[in-house]
């Protein structure tokens, strides 16, 4: 983990990045490892929580819009985003009214829906019937907030569960990524991530 993911300065550091200092998500490396195998330009991608997951998806091309809870997050943010900030919106809201209706302005039109923030199972439950059916939804701790990932389950969409460690923490949790068809898989270009350390240790064909 620490060759890989720099995960020992994670912990210490209290932020996600790779080794080269580039931005991580703080979702668990399973999940991450998962969603790092597509190409993602030009995907629109929203999220329920900005943070450094938005400046990962900033970094693989793809536009983000997000609802946050804590206005100065958001500046500090969009001051991260750099060049990147024309491709990013935050709408900064401080009541679930506030969120309802950012969120009903933009998660019918996004290719990825990431669940993140205290806000989880509200959102979920609002989204849930309104994002697009050939979207992928990616819900974070799904295993803590258990009403956010029932919402997509009870609706018939298919979970995929990452359970590991993620950056600066040495606790297991769950990522779960939701489908609701096999669309996003087929239709998104896939990139090569190459061998796990172990696999080019134990290159066998």
């Amino acid at each position: 983990l620490d060759h890989g993911y720099a995960w020992l300065r994670s912990v210490d550091r209290q932020r996600p990045f790779v080794p080269d200092g580039g931005p991580l998500p703080w979702l668990n490396y399973g999940a991450f490892r998962f969603l790092d195998s597509f190409a993602w330009d030009g995907a629109r991608i929203g999220e329920c929580g900005s943070g450094w997951s938005s400046m990962w998806w900033l970094s693989r091309g793809a536009s983000v819009e997000s609802i946050e809870e804590i206005p100065g997050w958001a500046d500090e943010v969009e001051r991260m985003a750099g060049p990147a900030r024309d491709r990013l919106r935050i709408h900064r809201c401080t009541s679930r009214e506030q969120s309802d209706a950012a969120l009903g302005s933009f998660v019918g039109q996004v290719d990825v829906l990431v669940i993140d923030g205290s806000w989880r199972s509200a959102c979920a439950e609002f989204a849930v019937a309104k994002v697009r059916h050939d979207a992928m939804v990616v819900i974070d701790n799904s295993d803590w907030y258990r009403r956010a990932a029932g919402a997509f389950r009870n609706a018939g969409w298919a979970e995929i569960p990452f359970e590991g460690i993620g950056p600066c923490t040495d606790i297991f949790t769950r990522t779960s990524v939701f489908l609701r068809s096999m669309d996003p898989l087929r239709s998104r270009p896939r990139r090569d991530l190459g061998s796990t350390p172990a696999g080019r240790a134990h290159q066998l064909d």
